[in-house]
């Protein structure tokens, strides 16, 4: 088997911006007069999961409400999202290969913020979450982004960082590499460590 896409999910891995989203979360919560809630209950029960977790803390609001806030706020943050740079030490290594990112933010919202860290150069392709279509921890959004290549999902790995991304890339029939989590076909610490597990699998 050669592996012919890389698929990675973005935040968490590429980037870092969950102290944007949980501002932006108690944010909303204060703007209803909701308890807001602290850094370590956001990343365990929130951050990386399905819309519907995050919508059982908002139960008056419906998910166009939600997506629409933080459609709004979350461009003037731009500027707090930090990203990983270990991608840039892999860059020549991922020019072999099709390359894609798989989110489960909105996809305005995720090629926005691609466009603005100066990262879209090195995708072909970038699918975030969309009607029709459910969200990690389902297979959907990673077959369509391998559908998009007309290749296989057993000539795909996919990086994530939370256990929805590795029972996504699972189902969808992809190699998964968790990035300092447990449960995929690999385990990486650092990204700079994906061209010698991608080696492996060849």
């Amino acid at each position: 088997m050669t592996i012919k896409i890389i698929l990675f999910d973005m935040d968490g891995v590429l980037i870092d911006s969950s102290d944007v989203w949980l501002c932006l979360h108690n944010e909303l919560r204060k703007k209803f007069n909701m308890k807001m809630i602290g850094k370590k209950e956001y990343l365990k029960e929130v951050w990386g999961t399905p819309m519907e977790t995050e919508l059982d803390y908002f139960p008056s609001l419906t998910q166009e409400e939600v997506n629409s806030y933080y459609m709004k706020k979350f461009g003037e943050n731009y500027n707090k999202i930090v990203i990983n740079e270990d991608f840039f030490e892999i860059i020549g290594f991922l020019s072999k290969l099709k390359t894609g990112i798989v989110s489960n933010t909105p996809q305005k919202q995720v090629e926005e913020m691609i466009e603005a860290l100066n990262l879209r150069q090195y995708f072909n392709i970038i699918v975030g979450s969309r009607p029709g279509l459910n969200s990690k921890p389902s297979p959907d959004l990673i077959i369509h982004a391998i559908e998009q290549f007309a290749l296989k999902t057993n000539e795909t790995v996919f990086i994530g960082d939370t256990i929805y991304d590795i029972l996504a890339g699972k189902r969808a029939g992809c190699k998964t590499i968790g990035l300092n989590i447990k449960g995929g076909d690999f385990i990486i610490k650092s990204l700079k460590d994906l061209p010698k597990i991608i080696e492996k699998i060849k």
